[in-house]
């Protein structure tokens, strides 16, 4: 276990954050927006519509050794302007160094603009998420899951272990379109330090509410 208890958030207050494009056309461009998102500002991916399958693509703080996020959740909110129809070749996707990836096909998220109705996502970094281990392939035209088999926690903690990139969906869409993403956080299913002590006085206080009897 590494010992990044803490949550890793991207709640885009002031900026990007770090977070770029990937497998991008040269025409399509991310934005920072101020206000509009679900508590502020969030990020704009606007499609030049040239044939590639964009991805906005998670900064360095996201990446490394994600172990102590096993069991946890990556959460984020989504925004669409047009029908999500081409979702089912946009997955999630988080690779390894290794090369390895897991996979997932979301749900499509509501379709509204002016403002934007926002769509909560949270993936339980576990099996019965519905990960697919090693499935389908990253090309210049993007990440297209065909094939692979259902990941195991052993799978999911490899990746995890050592973790390259973290890519969400942005191009959902054949055509032009506006995607938004908000709120982006890994968090441990493990309680930070900070909260420990209040999880000791909690167990100290039922012992004495409910002390043992003695025989």
């Amino acid at each position: 276990m590494c010992d990044r208890l803490s949550p890793i958030i991207s709640d885009f207050s002031t900026d990007l954050d770090g977070w770029t494009l990937a497998d991008h056309d040269p025409s399509s461009t991310l934005t920072y927006v101020a206000t509009g998102g679900e508590s502020g500002g969030y990020i704009q991916f606007s499609d030049a519509a040239q044939g590639s399958n964009d991805v906005f693509s998670a900064p360095a703080k996201f990446l490394g050794n994600d172990s102590a996020f096993s069991h946890g959740t990556l959460s984020f909110a989504l925004a669409h302007n047009q029908t999500a129809d081409d979702i089912s070749t946009s997955p999630l996707v988080i690779t390894a160094v290794s090369g390895d990836t897991l996979a997932l096909i979301l749900t499509a998220p509501a379709t509204s603009n002016s403002p934007f109705a926002w769509t909560d996502y949270s993936l339980g970094l576990n099996p019965s998420t519905g990960f697919v281990f090693d499935g389908g392939t990253n090309s210049s035209a993007g990440f297209n899951l065909s094939g692979g088999s259902a990941a195991t926690q052993a799978q999911i903690d490899a990746v995890l272990g050592n973790v390259a990139s973290i890519f969400i969906p942005a191009d959902m869409h054949t055509g032009i379109e506006l995607t938004g993403l908000d709120n982006v956080m890994l968090t441990s299913a493990i309680p930070e330090p900070a909260n420990w002590g209040l999880l000791a006085g909690a167990v100290t206080a039922m012992l004495v509410m409910f002390p043992r009897r003695l025989t």
